[in-house]
């Protein structure tokens, strides 16, 4: 890849210099292809990435060029603090309590220690497969008593 040189922009008042992109370009940016040439030309400031003084395109420019503002975005996200490790797991879901007659709970537990999981845990396992087939079954009609309720 070809470094090229710095270049002063070739809109008459913009005293602009910039790395360009491509070795035809001869404008420091597209706006000032296009700005009037009459627009009176903002006072000089230092780049926040390089410290070189260069005049912005606009009020709220920082950076003298694309490649500084990108570097400037790559050293801010290497100084980012790390995440802090989490020292046990969030609950996600609120405990609630399910009635089982005691042959059903005995299975799940005894299933639960064959496999060395919590009982919980057979539990979402056991819903996730059966889901798609409760899915399947037909809506029942609502009772009439239901209806005059609401």
């Amino acid at each position: 890849m070809t470094e090229w040189q710095r270049m002063q922009c070739a809109r008459s008042g913009c005293s602009n210099e910039f790395t360009p992109d491509r070795s035809s370009q001869r404008y420091c940016s597209r706006s000032c292809l296009h700005r009037r040439r009459n627009a009176e030309p903002l006072d000089a400031r230092e780049c926040k990435a390089c410290s070189r003084s260069f005049r912005p395109r606009t009020v709220q420019g920082l950076y003298c060029s694309p490649r500084c503002q990108v570097s400037a975005a790559q050293k801010a996200y290497a100084r980012r603090l790390p995440l802090p490790e989490k020292s046990e797991p969030e609950r996600t879901g609120v405990p609630r309590t399910i009635t089982l007659e005691a042959d059903v709970f005995a299975e799940l537990e005894f299933q639960a220690e064959r496999l060395d999981r919590s009982v919980s845990w057979i539990v979402s396992r056991c819903l996730d497969i059966a889901m798609p087939s409760i899915y399947e079954l037909p809506t029942m009609p609502e009772p009439e008593i239901w209806r005059g309720s609401r």
